[in-house]
């Protein structure tokens, strides 16, 4: 090996050992949520949620997301995206979010999920939550979590509302 291949190796060991690299991507904090609101089993129409990350003191804080429901009771709520400019490999963390609704003191949390994935890709997949009331006593649903471990582009165009 000549002195300028050994030098390129010295050069770029560290970074290879270290499982650290420069590379600018974007990687999910949630996943895309999308569901369906109901009250007394009829859809509940312009209900206000938003996705947040939260933290321990406001668990609708923080970074978030906001949407209303439409006539059908439905919502989508893209992910939460950050940008980022090191790829860790094979690192993993858990990824917290919340639903929340609007309510007249502010935001209540009506549903947290987590999972636990590569740093470098953030939630991938597709959850599903369905929350039912009664009498619009939304504070109070009870909310259910499907996850898509096999999202496409086709079910993402057709969750979006997208042409393909």
């Amino acid at each position: 090996m000549s002195r300028i291949g050994v030098a390129k190796a010295l050069l770029v060991a560290p970074l290879l050992l270290g499982a650290c690299l420069p590379y600018p991507h974007r990687a999910n904090l949630t996943p895309l949520v999308h569901g369906q609101i109901r009250s007394d089993g009829i859809p509940a129409a312009g209900v206000r949620l938003r996705v947040a990350l939260g933290d321990e003191d406001d668990l609708c804080g923080g970074r978030h997301s906001e949407v209303t429901t439409d006539a059908r009771g439905e919502f989508v709520v893209p992910p939460i995206r950050s940008y980022r400019l090191f790829l860790f490999v094979m690192a993993h963390r858990q990824f917290v979010w919340n639903l929340c609704v609007g309510a007249p003191e502010g935001w209540a949390n009506i549903h947290e999920s987590s999972g636990y994935t590569l740093v470098d890709t953030g939630p991938w997949w597709f959850s599903e939550v369905t929350c039912e009331t009664t009498a619009n006593r939304l504070l109070f649903a009870k909310c259910t979590e499907q996850q898509d471990l096999d999202p496409t582009w086709e079910k993402a165009r057709r969750i979006l509302g997208k042409p393909e």
